[in-house]
């Protein structure tokens, strides 16, 4: 009896998708018109984002590995039509840029997220940019991702295949100079949906009526 039950119900769940959680995009735009602060917060799709300035003496690299990450300071950052800049000392001008102190500006997510496309304003065709990624949950530091110097376009595309709720765009060459205007960011939503039924074939409806009838059969015989 209890072998009939559960072949019925095994047969049944085959009706019906595995439900699966989903996978959502959104983006936050930087841009804006405030004044350098010690940073602020976004929101969009359901993610909060906190930006924040900062900038760096120097850092060594073991390929695209943080051996040392040194002098990171908090510094103001502030949103412009063109995008976010950083202002790391009286005077310079609000750009992220390579210039003096090595600036960037980093983003902390509620949740992990990948980082799908990000575009940018004020900038040249000589400019380039890194991106860092926090990979161990401990904020920017020793044994994190670091790329290689990309060049600045729009929209930008090609990141690493990595999740983190950590990430920061920097700008290391005494040339390079730029404003972040937009990250578009994947991260899954935790809500599971069911897919749409699936439609058993005429064999798996017989089936289905016959172990039925079955069971009731045999619970009339008890």
């Amino acid at each position: 009896m209890k072998k009939l039950m559960t072949a019925t119900v095994l047969a049944a769940g085959l009706v019906g998708g595995a439900a699966s959680a989903a996978v959502v995009e959104t983006t936050f735009t930087l841009s804006g018109n405030s004044s350098p602060s010690n940073g602020f917060s976004l929101s969009s799709g359901g993610l909060t984002a906190g930006v924040t300035g900062k900038s760096v003496t120097s850092v060594n690299l073991s390929g695209t590995t943080i051996t040392s990450l040194n002098g990171l300071s908090n510094e103001k950052v502030g949103r412009y039509s063109e995008g976010a800049g950083v202002t790391s000392y009286n005077g310079d001008d609000h750009t992220v840029d390579g210039s003096g102190t090595n600036d960037l500006i980093q983003l902390v997510f509620s949740s992990a997220v990948q980082i799908v496309s990000a575009s940018f304003g004020y900038f040249g065709w000589q400019d380039d940019f890194r991106y860092m990624v926090d990979t161990d949950g401990n904020g920017l530091d020793n044994g994190d991702y670091m790329s290689a110097e990309m060049d600045v376009v729009n929209p930008f595309t090609n990141f690493a295949n990595l999740s983190s709720k950590t990430w920061a765009f920097a700008a290391f060459g005494d040339n390079d100079s730029w404003k972040l205007k937009s990250v578009t960011v994947r991260y899954d939503d935790g809500i599971s949906i069911d897919p749409d039924p699936v439609p058993l074939p005429a064999s798996g409806l017989l089936l289905l009526g016959g172990l039925g009838a079955l069971v009731m059969r045999r619970r009339k015989a008890a």
